[in-house]
């Protein structure tokens, strides 16, 4: 079959922008976190923001984004090899670039490559700036991006795909950052990373409620697939409401009671969001929408949590 060009069009659509809260979100809740920290309520206030912190969290940004997009190219390269992504079961061309861009699959994998490399780069460059540590740290990440899109069983394929996607997307990126940034650390960041965890756990469990019976068609098991449609739905849910509680506990636990205020205000705001996900059909006629609304709610989340972070350590550092 004949190729047209690989444009840069076809090249931010593998990329997923619309994606990019995942990774943009747990660098944001880490910065926001260590403005905390120089204030003095993760820890004794010995923690000073500088100029290497301020380039550490820029690269650390760059590499998380540069990381996510690598991920969601070789994803959709992986689902266009195996016959997944086909115009009759993705109707949404930027989310199936190589089909309806006829992108030879080899530049889509070349892409894919650069990009992950591009996030090797920013990481050593952190790891220069901070600790040599965190290169076992982004090791893990590299490798669980290449075997979550990648082999004969991705991990994408199965009950997996959630855990991995929102444990190295917010379990690893956000902590990560914190001590890139601060040079130091404290349990409470762990906790402080289970917001964006399932928050972007959320976004591949809403993903793949929406193709449980295309998956069951190619004998993906996934966690929607094993659960089925009801139980999948109730999930998410379910974690919408344990993200907010999560936030409320923290702001408690760090003493920031004006930071409460504004996770009431962005619960209200973004409960449209999370009433579609509890109400929402899940197909593919409505898979674009969902898909929306689901990332919508992660973006809400993550802007809840730095602002009733900011907010919240400020009002009390000067109340």
């Amino acid at each position: 079959m004949s190729y047209k060009k690989f444009t840069f069009k076809a090249a931010i659509q593998l990329a997923s922008p619309h994606t990019w809260v995942a990774s943009v979100g747990p660098c944001f809740i880490a910065g926001a976190l260590a403005v905390c920290a120089a204030l003095g309520y993760v820890f004794d206030g010995s923690s000073l923001l500088d100029l290497r912190s301020v380039v550490c969290w820029v690269l650390m940004l760059f590499c998380a984004v540069l990381m996510q997009s690598a991920t969601n190219t070789l994803n959709d390269y992986q689902d266009f090899k195996s016959g997944l992504d086909t115009a009759e079961t993705i109707l949404d061309e930027t989310d199936a670039s190589i089909v309806y861009n006829q992108i030879n699959p080899r530049s889509a994998l070349a892409w894919g490559i650069v990009l992950l490399g591009g996030a090797a780069v920013a990481g050593v460059a952190v790891a220069l700036l901070s600790s040599w540590w965190l290169l076992v740290l982004g090791f893990v990440a590299a490798a669980a991006v290449v075997l979550y899109s990648a082999g004969p069983k991705p991990l994408s394929s199965l009950p997996l795909g959630e855990l991995v996607s929102g444990g190295v997307m917010g379990g690893i990126i956000t902590p990560v950052t914190f001590y890139a940034v601060t040079l130091s650390f404290a349990p409470l960041v762990l906790l402080v990373a289970l917001i964006p965890t399932v928050a972007i756990a959320q976004i591949m469990l809403t993903n793949n409620t929406c193709d449980i019976e295309r998956d069951r068609l190619a004998k993906r098991r996934t966690l929607p697939g094993i659960l089925g449609f009801e139980a999948s739905r109730r999930l998410n849910f379910v974690c919408c409401l344990l993200t907010f509680a999560l936030l409320l506990l923290v702001l408690y636990l760090l003493g920031l009671y004006f930071g409460m205020i504004v996770v009431v205000a962005g619960f209200a705001l973004c409960f449209p969001k999370i009433n579609y996900l509890r109400r929402g059909a899940y197909d593919l006629n409505t898979r674009s929408k969902t898909m929306l609304a689901v990332v919508s709610y992660t973006t809400w989340l993550c802007l809840t949590t730095v602002f009733a972070l900011l907010l919240g350590g400020v009002l009390d550092a000067v109340v």
